[in-house]
């Protein structure tokens, strides 16, 4: 537990996915399909964190490699892992119109049958087994992406198009991805052991920050609002936002959409000066992430100043990411200089 001037923080260092097959020498399309593969890799990538990082940092807990296209792989996106590196979906949809069809035929999709869903949870049945001690949940790694960047993911950048040239058409296709997101979104909630949230949910949209601010009203927010819609039971709701590519003049637009928490994650245009006149105004709280690609390169005395920067600003949580990339370039010692600089606001 951190505290900043009397109140609770979090300092935080995520650990990316792609460090457990790196780390075991694993072949990243193995690692995502077969059980066995993964479970290994998970028990060599153990070993090997441990060493490095000791109690200091656990390792995240076992489970299978997250996909968050699988509401377009259900609406026909194909799964591309010819890279051999994380999967991705190419857009399949020639207009707005075979888009509005592919999102209507998806209303009536049950996610039961769906083979991908079923390799899962087998997935997660068996390293369940191998791992009896670790908290692996019964079914993870099933993702979707917000209304927004599933249309783009649909459409490529036309869709940037289709909102001038047939915007009622792009609302139509909107809504049913707000609703059919909420249906998988539900999905994955009660087939994990759990139930539909009684008044929280997330969304993330990073591909919204390229619709212009003063399209956001029209455009963005009622599609958060009806993501919650179908995923929520009750009001009053918790909104978290995760929307990386914001821009200072998106944070006045933020006000209408009731955000809770706002995680702004990457988004080179904003300063922590951009986002603090804001806070209590379009959303209630923040975090600052210190990107796992930029934490390599600072010094110490940088990477203090930065922490100390981001909860003076305000910010609830304090971020930074470690990744395979820490590990081939040999900068694993940044992120211990990350958790030494965390230890001057633990209470």
């Amino acid at each position: 537990m951190y505290s900043y001037k009397g109140r609770e923080v979090a300092i935080k260092v995520e650990i990316y996915p792609d460090v457990v097959p790196y780390l075991a020498g694993a072949d990243m399309i193995k690692f995502i399909t077969d059980p066995v593969c993964c479970a290994d890799a998970w028990e060599a990538a153990k070993e090997k964190f441990y060493a490095e990082f000791g109690e200091e940092l656990p390792l995240s807990k076992v489970a299978p490699h997250p996909i968050s296209y699988m509401h377009l792989v259900a609406m026909g996106a194909k799964l591309d892992m010819s890279h051999g590196g994380e999967p991705n979906v190419h857009a399949f949809a020639n207009d707005i119109d075979e888009a509005i069809a592919f999102a209507k035929a998806h209303e009536r999709f049950n996610y039961e049958n769906m083979k991908e869903a079923n390799d899962l949870f087998e997935m997660c049945a068996y390293l369940k087994k191998r791992f009896p001690g670790d908290d692996v949940s019964l079914f993870s790694g099933f993702g979707h992406e917000g209304p927004v960047t599933t249309a783009v993911l649909m459409r490529g950048s036309d869709f940037y198009c289709d909102l001038y040239e047939e915007p009622e058409k792009c609302k139509e296709l909107l809504r049913l991805l707000s609703e059919g997101a909420g249906r998988h979104a539900n999905f994955v909630r009660i087939k994990s052991g759990g139930k539909i949230n009684d008044y929280a949910y997330s969304i993330c949209d990073d591909f919204a920050a390229l619709i212009p601010p003063d399209m956001f009203e029209e455009f963005v927010i009622p599609y958060w609002y009806a993501f919650g819609d179908a995923t929520t039971l009750d009001r009053p709701r918790r909104f978290f936002l995760h929307c990386e590519g914001m821009t200072p003049r998106h944070m006045e637009k933020l006000g209408s959409a009731k955000i809770n928490h706002f995680q702004p994650s990457v988004s080179p245009a904003l300063k922590l000066s951009d986002v603090t006149p804001w806070l209590y105004k379009s959303f209630n709280e923040f975090d600052w992430l210190c990107y796992a690609f930029n934490v390599v390169n600072m010094s110490d005395g940088e990477i203090e100043q930065f922490i100390e920067n981001s909860l003076n600003a305000g910010a609830v949580a304090v971020r930074t990411q470690i990744g395979a990339y820490a590990f081939k370039s040999g900068k694993t010692d940044r992120i211990k200089a990350w958790l030494r600089a965390a230890k001057k606001y633990k209470i």
